[in-house]
């Protein structure tokens, strides 16, 4: 747990330095490298998903190419080719150093296109969504910036790089094709349309947490009329209580706290087309989160691809900003404590096999 400590410590202001060094591509090489290593070379037994990727690598070095729809193709392909020329032991790591190099570039690409100070970025990217992602469900950790690379050529009115970067993403991760759904959610404009799709996903979680079990059956005819495989396998652990239930304040308090402190300072971005997207797909997480609390593994796995914008609302934030020393303050404040809920609390990592 200590390197990702140290990568929450150093990584953003190394990064953010970078942008004035004449070697700024080789010292983001090495960062990259270093924090890739980090993910890697974690005992395989810290946390569940290391282990259950323990097993996939295996199944699939073993295989004769041919894999289940489970498996998204891309993943496959690089994990079998790795195998062709790694042994088993090192292959363990090789894909997930692999993965994290991808998975970190990609988010330093679309941060830096999004501007911005990049400590302001890696200090909540890092606290969470980093220790969440890049070092533990490593596929949607690639298609995570993938879909927020869509929805920038989305805003850029280029749909063909838009529709290009959700099925890159989707060969990581089929959540890629979340984006799809996203495009029509957001306003351009932040007018009635976005108003009345808050309403509308504020009355549903109000029903939701009144009335689990209408949900749950819903979630159940579904799987049994289109038969899809991954959402009976979601409700086959939830019968056996996995995530059985949510905690409302440890998963929302730390992003109620992002989005009040981003309201209050709404005079300075009000005419920011992007900020204003990205607060709408950061409100959609949170009530998104509460809809689908009746089916919690569902709901993490889908909000947090939302919540992410929370990452990229920070960073752009300091473009609107005069003196950034207060707001960085508050961010590694701020990061510290989702840190310490992200370690500790949040049931990511298995503290005491660490």
């Amino acid at each position: 747990m200590f390197q990702f400590v140290v990568v929450w410590a150093a990584g953003p202001f190394l990064f953010e330095s970078s942008r004035r060094s004449r070697y700024r591509t080789a010292v983001r090489v090495l960062l990259v490298g270093l924090i890739a290593a980090a993910c890697a070379f974690q005992p395989i037994d810290s946390n569940s998903d290391r282990e259950t990727y323990q097993e996939i690598i295996r199944d699939i070095a073993a295989s004769d190419w041919s894999f289940d729809g489970l498996m998204e193709p891309g993943f496959y392909l690089l994990t079998k080719s790795l195998s062709f020329v790694l042994g088993e032991e090192t292959l363990q790591f090789a894909v997930y150093f692999v993965v994290a190099v991808l998975s970190i570039s990609l988010k330093l690409r679309l941060f830096s296109k999004i501007g911005g100070a990049l400590d302001f970025y890696f200090l909540v990217f890092f606290a969470y969504f980093f220790l969440l992602q890049d070092a533990t469900q490593i596929r949607a950790a690639v298609a995570v910036p993938l879909i927020y690379f869509a929805i920038l050529a989305f805003l850029e009115h280029r749909p063909w790089v838009a529709i290009g970067c959700v099925v890159f993403a989707s060969l990581f991760h089929y959540s890629g094709l979340l984006a799809l759904l996203m495009f029509p959610l957001l306003d351009r404009r932040g007018g009635i349309k976005f108003a009345l799709i808050t309403a509308s996903l504020a009355l549903l979680g109000f029903v939701a947490v009144l009335d689990r079990d209408i949900y749950l059956s819903g979630f159940s005819a579904l799987s049994t009329v289109v038969d899809l495989q991954k959402l009976q396998i979601y409700l086959d652990l939830l019968d056996q209580g996995v995530f059985e239930k949510v905690n409302f304040l440890n998963r929302l308090a730390p992003h109620l706290v992002m989005l009040v402190s981003l309201l209050l300072l709404h005079r300075r971005w009000k005419d920011d087309t992007t900020m204003q997207i990205l607060l709408q797909t950061y409100v959609l997480g949170i009530l998104l989160f509460i809809v689908l609390s009746p089916f919690p593994i569902l709901a993490y796995r889908i909000s947090d691809i939302f919540l992410f914008s929370g990452v990229l609302l920070a960073g752009r934030l300091s473009l609107h900003l005069r003196a950034k020393g207060l707001y960085r303050g508050f961010l590694i404040l701020y990061s510290a404590t989702f840190l310490i809920y992200a370690i500790w609390y949040s049931g990511i990592f298995i503290v005491d096999a660490s």
